[in-house]
């Protein structure tokens, strides 16, 4: 098992059973507790302002493409 399977938001408590020669021989209670570092706090809201960034970049370029096909579409139209 690897050690951040344990790593999950506020922690784990569960019961894993173990199996040994394909029978059940028993179970094993793991609790944890995990906190992000300050480190990795500031890492993932750094990736969640550069997503909105990017998704706010997207809005105004679709936006901006929108506009301009409206306008092409309408000057198309008056010369006509």
């Amino acid at each position: 098992m690897k050690l951040s399977s344990l790593c999950v938001q506020g922690g784990l408590d569960e019961w894993f059973p173990i199996v040994y020669k394909g029978k059940s021989a028993g179970q094993v209670h793991l609790r944890s507790q995990w906190f992000p570092t300050a480190k990795a706090l500031a890492k993932k809201e750094a990736l969640k302002e550069k997503t909105s960034e990017k998704n706010e970049t997207d809005i105004v370029e679709l936006s901006r493409a929108v506009l301009e096909q409206k306008l092409t579409s309408g000057l198309k139209q008056l010369l006509d």
